[in-house]
Order: C-alpha cells, then sequence, then structure tokens
C-alpha cells in the first residue's frame, strides 16, 4: 500500500526560516533613507515605546525617557528671555 500524503491543515509553521529570500530584505533594508528612519523612530517614541537611538543622541535623553514625560518637562523660552 501506498502512503497516503499528509495534509498541512493541522500543522503550525514554527517560524524557523523567512520566506523571503535574504537577499531581497537587505535590498529592501538599504533602500530606506535615513530621514524615513528618524520619521519611523519619532513615530514609534509618541506612541509611547522605548526612545530610539536616534532620538536619544539629539535630545541627550536615556532610553526610559517616554515622551509624555519629556514633553511636560521641556523648558520654553519666554519673550522676555533673549
Amino acid at each position: 500500500m501506498a502512503k497516503r500524503k499528509k495534509s498541512r491543515e493541522g500543522q503550525t509553521s514554527k517560524g524557523e526560516r523567512p520566506n523571503v529570500n535574504h537577499k531581497i530584505l537587505n535590498a529592501v533594508r538599504k533602500e530606506r533613507t535615513h530621514l524615513d528612519r528618524v520619521a519611523d523612530a519619532w513615530d514609534a517614541w509618541r506612541k509611547g515605546r522605548p526612545t530610539p537611538k536616534l532620538i536619544q543622541k539629539s535630545l541627550g535623553v536615556d532610553k526610559k525617557t517616554l515622551y509624555k514625560s519629556w514633553n511636560k518637562y521641556v523648558p520654553l523660552k519666554s519673550s522676555d528671555e533673549r
């Protein structure tokens, strides 16, 4: 008797390997500009995620500084001080 071919209905993939060629993934990653990365970092930080390194360097904050707490304590210059 011949063996029956297994169906994949009940089997779930473990996600061990990507299903896209790694050369394509690298090309897409290299195609992104610095401006795209910075814009995504700001969006992520505003949504409450940990502070990305791109923003840490420019603002001089640590990685646990949240946008809500940083936004409250930003020193604003008044019109009297020049």
